[in-house]
């Protein structure tokens, strides 16, 4: 019996091969719950990340919006008690200081914590702290606010964020920020040096140790030590020659250079003669119209007694006429004035003088001796202690510190003075103790330490909080 031939009309059905048999891949949906916790997980490491708290504060700023849905973000630090100080506005490079917004932001935030406190995170709406002053939080298109504190430890709050958009926020988004806030505090915490985290503990010290300090401190306050006083210096010419104006008149030139040297007999300065030079020529022919009166009445009283009663006369006022003369030569002689000896010219700038009226003794320059020096030192009225004749006084000039001069006191006036405007000082006058060095350049300024007699320590600390309290209430 042969086997049925199947019809070429009829496919042949071939089972499957076992490869060729594959279950097609399924599309799988991720639980959104899921998504978010592996966002959350990456945000806080990420957090974790930046180098320095100016990094930080950038990444908060700007990313926490992206898990919370908020619209703008400031980081704001505690610069004082219920005051605040931005650090940090989402979107923003920098900070601007003077922009309204940031100082419109400070203030609401002054606000909420004077009156709300800021310990704990908390939303609120931006009119209930805003004044009719604040005109960027007038019309602001964020009004849902929410603040959340960033603590140490211990609980206390060192920063908070204050997040801004239009709707209101929920319990949920409340939840989310709190979780964050620990997160950033304690990466913000990460990154400030353990010294200034770590709080600085004592021992309560026993009754010994403090009876002991006490004793110290009583023997210490009564050890004696100099008084001392500082007060501003300057190096001056011991036996300096004024050179002072003459006459009354106006500066033409100053023929030498401040701090130069000059020899006895140059030229210091000229006056304008022109005045002068004209009054001598005048003076002159007066004396010569005298003289030829004085001869004519001299003639005529020969021979005529009544010119003889003139005589006399025409005599007194060719006298009057020579010495108007002498004294015309004299005061044109003194427009020129002269170095009477050898020094270095001390003075300010010639442009102070020239072409400025003086009169007669005005000061317009020294002469003084480079190798004469002494230190001129304004003692302020409540130093005053430490300015007797004798006592010892160092010299710290201001171009060389390093070295100070050794001197003493040789005179002190007896009167104060109103010196630099307003300040009421002593003058003294200090002598340098000879060295074995150049003297200082005249004019060079600096500070003296005047030393006097040996006190008890605590008058030295106390003595100006005690001169204080006795001329501010009499104790």
């Amino acid at each position: 019996m042969s086997n049925p031939v199947p019809s070429s009309s009829e496919p042949a059905v071939k089972p499957a091969s076992p490869q060729r048999a594959r279950t097609a891949p399924v599309a799988t949906v991720q639980d959104p719950a899921v998504a978010a916790f592996q966002l959350l997980l990456r945000h806080e490491r990420e957090s974790r990340q930046p180098a320095n708290i100016a990094e930080l504060g950038f990444f908060i700023a700007n990313e926490v919006k992206k898990l919370v849905g908020g619209r703008q973000v400031f980081l704001a630090t505690f610069a004082a008690p219920a005051k605040f100080r931005l650090v940090t506005i989402s979107s923003l490079s920098g900070v601007d200081r003077d922009a309204p917004i940031a100082q419109a932001i400070e203030r609401l935030l002054s606000r909420f914590g004077r009156d709300a406190g800021t310990a704990k995170l908390q939303n609120f709406s931006a009119s209930a702290y805003t004044e009719p002053g604040d005109g960027p939080l007038t019309n602001y298109p964020f009004p849902e606010l929410v603040w959340v504190p960033l603590k140490q430890r211990d609980g206390t709050v060192f920063a908070g964020l204050l997040l801004a958009r239009e709707q209101a926020w929920g319990e949920q988004d409340c939840v989310l920020l709190s979780r964050l806030a620990e997160t950033y505090a304690h990466a913000w915490q990460a990154l400030i040096p353990r010294g200034s985290l770590r709080a600085v503990r004592f021992r309560p010290a026993s009754r010994t140790t403090v009876i002991a300090a006490l004793v110290a401190a009583g023997v210490l306050a009564f050890v004696p030590v100099p008084m001392s006083a500082l007060a501003p210096a300057e190096v001056v010419a011991t036996d300096a020659y004024v050179i002072a104006a003459p006459i009354d008149g106006v500066i033409d030139e100053i023929a030498v250079d401040p701090s130069s040297s000059v020899a006895e007999g140059a030229i210091l300065f000229r006056f304008t003669d022109t005045v002068f030079r004209n009054n001598l020529e005048i003076a002159e022919r007066e004396v010569l119209v005298a003289e030829a009166k004085w001869q004519q009445v001299s003639q005529q009283a020969i021979s005529d007694p009544l010119p003889r009663r003139e005589l006399a006369i025409t005599t007194a006022e060719l006298a009057l006429k020579r010495t108007e003369r002498d004294f015309a030569r004299d005061v044109l002689s003194k427009t020129v004035v002269r170095a009477p000896r050898a020094g270095v010219a001390v003075f300010a700038d010639k442009r102070e003088f020239v072409g400025r009226p003086l009169s007669v003794g005005q000061r317009v320059m020294d002469i003084a001796d480079p190798a004469k020096v002494q230190i001129r030192v304004n003692v302020a009225v409540e130093d005053a202690v430490v300015m007797s004749p004798g006592a010892h006084a160092r010299i710290f000039l201001d171009s060389d510190p390093l070295h100070p001069l050794a001197g003493s006191i040789e005179r002190a006036s007896h009167t104060a003075r109103v010196v630099d405007g307003s300040q009421l000082a002593f003058r003294i006058d200090v002598r340098l103790v000879a060295v074995d060095m150049a003297p200082p350049r005249l004019g060079i300024r600096g500070t003296a330490q005047l030393i006097g007699s040996n006190v008890p320590l605590y008058l030295y600390l106390l003595r100006k909080p005690i001169s204080y309290l006795r001329q501010k209430f009499g104790l």
